[in-house]
């Protein structure tokens, strides 16, 4: 299987930095398990950063500063507002041009960039240091909405490595906001998290986390996988999906110690055309007692990002999972407490599998109740309208109506209603929350906008 995992196999940039700055190879993943649980947007919506509880947030003129402490040390990240990294990296349009650029501009980025990628967007990666203690990198990447980001990730040189799992963490989740949402963000425990498959989906349905239409793909009730090998069994190979719920019951029976193992669910896996696994979306039990989601994007061992979302599982101990992929979010609920909430996952389609890799004849993977359902279309989210550059609200569903300001380019609001407009019954406008109008041909509109309920005007 192209891209496969194992431990400490990350991504390429990880290791290229490790030797930019240490000299080293290695590092421990021990600050992987802090918690991403806060989020910050930047007023104009140009970028969010997730980070974990605690930790300090500044808003300066050009950057906003995020800060905190381990039990390894502090840790500082300095994520620039885009629109200040594109007008300083002028007409260059690739990373490396861009942050060799800003090297000239910024003494603390004390070396030529080098290209990398992470999460599946291009980037480039070069050492900072700022005089005072701390040093670490700076990181360019190419945002969703085509833009340029730079992070600066700081520690003491003596921490460093083991704080580089936590701070790449962040840095995947660091891009455009957008309206693209899962709506699992106001759903943090699932009631019915051990129900069947039909009453879990009636009540996401219910909680508007995905839409009324979809099909089920695939029931398993029972299936035990042995190793040693590799056991991969596909019971939905004949339909692919992008937008997909799966779960099931599992337990990993293992020796603790030795190669590495695990018994995991598949989704999105795309082959190539001999047949070999290229990409795909896993969550599964390692027999280090990990409970992790592996996001493998392209056909090289650099393609690929892991995390480490509960740590510490006994062997055998019983796991209710709960996957939801939409688009470029997953979430994940494990025994009906929500554990990862619209981490970014690359965006794409393809089929789904259960999947058991084992050294040992005594390693078994245990599934139970294992079935995936295929959301159509979007997930059922708040329906949310971005301006497309600075629009104008009226008072009403029409041009004739009085203006009542106006919403920036790139600004989200929510829609609670539309209407059609009096002169021209093909185009529609969208009520905001505020009880103001737009038009649909000037923002992007994104959500379950199809249930909105529609306002008839005399």
């Amino acid at each position: 299987m192209a891209g496969r995992y194992t431990q400490g196999g990350r991504g390429g940039w990880l290791a290229l930095l490790l030797l930019l700055l240490t000299g080293t190879g290695t590092g421990t993943a021990a600050a992987q398990a802090d918690v991403l649980s806060e989020q910050y947007t930047a007023p104009d919506r140009s970028f969010s950063i997730y980070f974990p509880a605690g930790w300090q947030v500044t808003e300066e003129a050009f950057y906003t500063s995020v800060a905190g402490g381990t039990p390894y040390g502090p840790v500082v990240l300095l994520a620039f507002r885009p629109g200040i990294v594109m007008l300083l990296a002028e007409r260059r349009r690739e990373p490396v041009a861009v942050l060799d650029h800003l090297q000239t501009l910024f003494p603390f980025i004390t070396a030529s960039a080098q290209a990398t990628s992470i999460g599946g967007r291009a980037g480039a990666v070069a050492p900072a240091d700022l005089g005072n203690g701390l040093t670490g990198f700076a990181f360019v990447t190419r945002m969703s909405d085509r833009r340029f980001g730079l992070i600066v990730a700081l520690s003491s040189s003596e921490a460093l490595p083991v704080h580089i799992p936590l701070i790449e963490s962040i840095i995947r989740r660091y891009d455009t906001p957008g309206p693209a949402l899962l709506n699992t963000r106001h759903l943090p425990a699932l009631a019915q998290f051990a129900a069947g498959w039909e009453d879990i989906i009636t009540a996401l349905k219910a909680a508007r986390v995905i839409g009324r239409d979809g099909r089920l793909l695939f029931y398993t009730d029972a299936l035990t996988l042995t190793g040693p090998g590799t056991r991969l069994e596909t019971p939905a190979a004949d339909y692919p999906a992008g937008g997909v719920v799966m779960g099931g019951e599992l337990a990993f029976a293992y020796t603790p110690g030795g190669a590495y193992e695990s018994c995991s669910l598949l989704a999105r896996i795309v082959r190539d055309e001999a047949g070999v696994v290229q990409q795909y979306l896993e969550v599964g039990l390692d027999n280090a007692g990990n409970l992790f989601y592996f996001d493998v994007y392209g056909g090289t061992a650099q393609d690929v990002f892991t995390e480490t979302i509960v740590p510490a599982i006994p062997a055998g101990q019983v796991l209710r999972l709960l996957l939801i992929a939409e688009g470029g979010r997953m979430s994940l609920y494990l025994n009906g407490r929500r554990v990862v909430d619209n981490a970014r996952v690359a965006a794409r389609s393809g089929v789904y599998a259960l999947i058991l890799r084992a050294q040992q004849a005594d390693t078994a993977c245990r599934l139970r109740d294992v079935w995936a359902f295929a959301t159509a279309g979007p997930l059922a989210g708040e329906c949310q309208v971005q301006a497309n550059g600075q629009v104008t609200r009226r008072a009403g569903p029409g041009l004739g109506y009085a203006v009542r300001g106006n919403v920036r380019s790139g600004e989200v609001r929510p829609v609670v209603a539309f209407a059609y407009d009096a002169a021209d019954p093909a185009l529609r406008w969208w009520k905001l929350a505020d009880d103001s109008w737009v038009r649909e041909d000037v923002v992007t509109a994104g959500g379950d906008c199809d249930r909105l309920p529609q306002e008839i005007r005399d």
